[in-house]
């Protein structure tokens, strides 16, 4: 019964190091293949959906509403940070000090 567990498990043994070798986990610029930019990646990609520059065309804002709001800009949220500090709850269980951000107020857009 010994030797058949023995022979079992080298067998099962032998498959494992037939199969994972250090190539297996090589990346390709490794093993002597060559390297890729982003942009070949890119285009190597599922074709956009988004049309081309070329291919978009420009729509017209209502210039009864474009005249009365004059020239937009984005005025960015403003945030806030607190410290929190290191403490023990009711539990007894301590909490590690932290940092909570927080919106103090929200973007808006503006007439320039």
């Amino acid at each position: 019964m010994t030797r058949l567990l023995l022979a079992v498990s080298l067998i099962a043994m032998s498959a494992c190091a037939a199969t994972n070798n250090d190539s297996d986990f090589l990346c390709g610029a490794q093993t002597g293949q060559p390297c890729q930019t982003m942009s070949e990646v890119d285009g190597r990609a599922a074709p956009s959906r988004a049309p081309t520059s070329d291919q978009a065309t420009p729509q017209r804002a209502s210039t009864s509403r474009t005249a009365s709001l004059g020239t937009q800009v984005r005025i960015p949220e403003r945030t806030g940070r607190l410290w929190i500090a290191p403490h023990l709850d009711p539990a007894g269980i301590m909490h590690e000090g932290s940092y909570v951000q927080f919106v103090v107020r929200s973007a808006r857009w503006a007439s320039k």
